[in-house]
């Protein structure tokens, strides 16, 4: 992505300007780099627990057709999910907002606590008929959309391709690499503890969200009151 140098005095401030439905907004180099760390997190961790969680349910004692049943039923309700996702955003207060509160649904609740309590088949079923259809139906629809919007207005006119080649590479490679390193985790701690591991890591790519939600609104009103 081709960024512009503009300095005064005596700081420098790498800046990456942008139209916006009529207006002119700046994105800092920081900002964007948060931004992939936290999306990085982000499929890192769903790498892990996308990779063991049928797996883990056929260890835990549950038949094929449990487990169909459980991860269509994940499936369906990440369709409506998608269908109502815009007035999702529009509640949570942005996009922003919606990513971080999404990635506290999916991973603060819905994965520690499939990972907490994976012990029994029975309670198994309960939580895959519950927090999962969460995690990979209202959380996952939400999320992808919100960070969706994020990034494509974070790309400059005329350059779009390019940053979403960047994106996709480096979503790709982190969803590949949680994918390799879930058996390792499993054999070293559990299946169970590794999807709490994967919902720990959420944790940090929603505080992440957050301050890009926190730093948008504080240079806002810095602007506001200089207008």
């Amino acid at each position: 992505m081709k960024v512009p140098q503009v300095t005064g005095g005596g700081a420098k401030t790498t800046m990456s300007g942008q139209v916006i439905k009529g207006q002119t907004r700046e994105v800092s180099l920081g900002e964007l780099i948060v931004l992939y760390v936290a999306l990085t997190i982000f499929y890192f961790s769903s790498g892990i627990f996308n990779t063991l969680y049928p797996y883990g349910l056929r260890v835990g004692g549950l038949s094929k057709s449990w487990v169909m049943a459980i991860i269509s039923v994940g499936m369906g309700i990440q369709i409506i999910g998608f269908m109502v996702t815009p007035r999702m955003i529009r509640i949570l207060g942005g996009n922003a907002k919606a990513s971080s509160n999404s990635l506290v649904l999916r991973g603060g609740l819905s994965y520690f606590l499939i990972g907490l309590t994976a012990s029994t088949p029975e309670s198994m079923i309960i939580t895959g008929l519950t927090l999962y259809p969460l995690a990979a139906g209202v959380a996952y629809s939400t999320f992808y959309t919100a960070s969706s919007v994020m990034v494509f207005e974070r790309l400059r006119n005329g350059e779009e391709g390019r940053g979403l080649g960047v994106y996709n590479l480096i979503t790709g490679s982190a969803y590949l690499s949680g994918s390799l390193v879930s058996g390792y985790l499993a054999n070293s701690i559990s299946i169970g503890r590794s999807y709490m591991v994967a919902g720990a890591m959420l944790w940090i790519s929603a505080y992440l969200f957050r301050e890009i939600d926190r730093k948008r609104q504080t240079t806002g009103l810095i602007k506001t009151k200089i207008h």
